[in-house]
């Protein structure tokens, strides 16, 4: 499993939005690329964890599963492309006629 933490809250990297707490993920919840850049990011904290570290909190009990990410069968939603049109429009105010 890898767990990622970002310095920033609300810090995105590979299409995911990171907070300043730990968040689990598959081993293939990523590709190698997308890993070999987040390890580089430096405004990002990842480890590479056993399920077992991962599953027990500080007080010896176990967590709950659902909380690691790529276990649910569920992935995040991909972020919308950015198309031509609405980069163009990002920076411009509307006019007041």
């Amino acid at each position: 499993m890898i767990r990622i933490r970002s310095k920033k809250e609300g810090f995105r990297r590979c299409g995911i939005t990171h907070g300043t707490t730990w968040t689990e993920y598959s081993d293939d919840f990523f590709t190698g690329d997308q890993r070999r850049i987040l390890e580089n990011e430096p405004l990002l904290d990842v480890e590479t964890v056993s399920r077992e570290a991962v599953l027990e909190t500080e007080d010896g009990q176990p967590e709950s599963p659902a909380r690691v990410c790529g276990n649910t069968g569920e992935s995040e939603p991909e972020p919308e492309p950015l198309t031509s049109a609405r980069r163009a429009s990002r920076g411009r105010m509307k006019r007041k006629d």
